[in-house]
């Protein structure tokens, strides 16, 4: 990650210069943001410089909405992968459409080839596709906890094998982290006590490190992190887990018992808003997160990124590129609100958490506090 944050800076400070470009205007904000994590997952995972905030017919930047644009026939397709299996085979859905699949395997088929005849390495997801590509095999051991067959596996990466793990990165990359900026300029549009605090800090940070943002500095802004904790606790980027049993269990002191095989559907959005653990759960409050107040509710009661051996694997990197994100915003900008409702309409058919109608926000010239 730390090699990462000079390209995460540099397309941070694209998405400042942008809203600067657009200060006392209303900005729907997820497209603002889908601009920046766009430019960031396509540099970080295909080395190509999409060029989002610059060119506004951009390919990857109009792949990227239609990819991520709910129709009635799509939402049926995703509910039948997480919950009717069996329809998926039956009218054969895909998880990705036609037009996506075709785009991404020619990106990653041409980035590849583009690589290997010019002999660039560079620290990414398409590098790590080619020593696969070249080996045949990815040699990997089971989780030390599964209690599993200890052979190693041994998979083969060829043709769409190797597109299906830049989709996959792409995917969930992409939505997450844009959401995650969006929900959180949105929370601190309606606590703009909250924003000060954390513009404060903000500044603070940048000014103790002669005025310099770099890597380190964000884990000295605590509040920022607190803060989007907070914004995940409502708005997780995926409002259930979906687990299948791996051995029958029976939960004690009960006669509930789940047999081996059987799916289990996870409601983080009902779970992360549960009173039983969160007081005043519809609350934003950041600081239910600090050291202090952590420990008031069990671990398990939050989980935006799922947990076990099978959480998100990219959740450190979604985590670093919303800050980073945040911070070229809030450094110079104030957020505020004039059309968004103060409770957003989150769209049924999504399969993501989205807003149905967009988060529309102002921003303004921020104070300068030190």
């Amino acid at each position: 990650m730390r090699n990462m944050f000079t390209l995460l800076d540099g397309f941070g400070e694209d998405l400042n210069k942008y809203i600067k470009n657009h200060v006392n205007k209303t900005i729907e904000v997820k497209d603002a943001c889908r601009k920046y994590t766009t430019d960031v997952i396509v540099s970080t995972a295909f080395g190509i410089q999409a060029n989002s905030f610059s060119d506004e017919e951009a390919e990857f930047s109009a792949i990227s909405k239609k990819l991520f644009t709910f129709t009635l026939r799509r939402s049926v397709e995703l509910i039948c992968f997480f919950f009717v299996p069996e329809l998926v085979t039956l009218f054969n859905f895909k998880l990705f459409s036609s037009f996506g699949t075709a785009f991404l395997r020619n990106a990653v088929s041409q980035a590849i080839e583009v690589r290997e005849k010019n002999n660039i390495n560079r620290p990414d997801l398409i590098d790590a596709l080619i020593k696969l590509k070249n080996t045949g095999t990815l040699e990997d051991s089971p989780d030390l906890n599964d209690k599993q067959d200890h052979n190693k596996a041994t998979i083969k990466f060829e043709g769409d094998i190797l597109a299906a793990q830049a989709a996959v990165f792409f995917t969930a990359g992409f939505e997450t982290t844009s959401s995650a900026i969006s929900f959180t300029l949105y929370f601190l549009s309606y606590n703009p006590d909250i924003q000060i605090r954390l513009r404060k800090e903000i500044q603070t940070v940048i000014a103790e490190n002669s005025g310099k943002f770099t890597y380190d500095s964000l884990a000295e802004m605590k509040y920022l992190d607190l803060c989007i904790k907070e914004t995940l606790r409502l708005y997780p980027s995926l409002g259930f887990l979906d687990r299948e049993a791996m051995s029958t269990y029976t939960f004690p002191g009960t006669d509930l018992t789940i047999d081996k095989g059987t799916p289990v559907i996870i409601s983080l959005t009902g779970l992360h808003r549960d009173p039983q653990y969160f007081e005043n759960p519809e609350v934003y409050d950041p600081e239910r997160f600090n050291d202090e107040n952590k420990s008031k509710f069990p671990p398990f009661a939050y989980i935006p990124f799922g947990e076990g051996p099978r959480n998100c694997v990219g959740a450190r990197f979604g985590m670093v590129a919303t800050k980073v994100g945040l911070v070229h915003i809030l450094k110079d900008f104030e957020v505020v609100t004039f059309k968004t409702a103060p409770t957003l309409e989150i769209d049924p058919r999504g399969f993501l958490t989205s807003p149905k109608h967009g988060i529309n926000l102002n921003f303004v010239k921020g104070t300068v506090y030190v």
